[in-house]
């Protein structure tokens, strides 16, 4: 039998791989995602198939899936500073899975009464690259229950001072939300966005 992590590895990255790209990966995507050669993964394949773990196509049984901890956290994630990083960081060490739900520019416009700096393509593309992060989505403009149902997560993490949406409360159990304690000083996405004004007045003033 195989090292269980490398078994929770590879569960995580079909899982994760299903969520965000609609469908599960191929042997050869798999092989990518774990780093190893594709002959030592349809071994593991076979392995997970044979203790129920998943199917052949690489989809994930609801045993597969109890293997695993899924964490969702969500946010606009504007301009990403390390205030970001530390709680995505604090986050993914109590999960296998770390999926993170990005604000629609709709969705910043009508909660935080402004624009947001980045379009929301480009927030979901650099979210994904970021080492903690396993899987990211777009939320939904009309129902915020849907990113929630179709990651199913075991916990819902909100940062320190961070409010659970009012569209979601009361359909959430209580016991699935974890609040992260992480808080770096004086780091703040509206803080930064608030010294662009001065600091282009400033610039205009010394500009020859």
């Amino acid at each position: 039998m195989r090292d269980e992590r490398l078994v929770r590895r590879a569960l995580a990255a079909m899982f994760s791989y299903a969520v965000g790209r609609g469908r599960p990966p191929t042997l050869d995507e798999l092989a990518s995602e774990l780093g190893l050669e594709r002959g030592t993964v349809e071994e593991l394949v076979s392995e997970l198939v044979e203790r129920g773990l998943a199917t052949r196509d690489l989809r994930l049984t609801d045993r597969g899936r109890g293997m695993i901890r899924v964490g969702l956290i969500g946010g606009v994630f504007d301009i990403l500073h390390v205030g970001h990083i530390e709680t995505l960081r604090e986050a993914k060490k109590m999960v296998d899975v770390l999926a993170v739900v990005v604000a629609r520019n709709s969705t910043v416009r009508r909660f935080k009464g402004r624009d947001a700096v980045m379009d929301e393509r480009d927030r979901v593309r650099i979210v994904s690259s970021l080492k903690y992060v396993d899987v990211a989505v777009l939320g939904s403009e009309e129902d915020f229950m849907r990113p929630v149902e179709l990651i199913g997560p075991d916990v819902i993490f909100l940062g320190y001072d961070q409010e659970m949406p009012p569209q979601l409360r009361g359909k959430i159990p209580e016991d699935k939300v974890v609040r992260l304690g992480v808080r770096v000083d004086n780091v703040k996405t509206s803080a930064i966005i608030g010294l662009q004004g001065p600091l282009r007045a400033r610039a205009a003033t010394v500009s020859p």
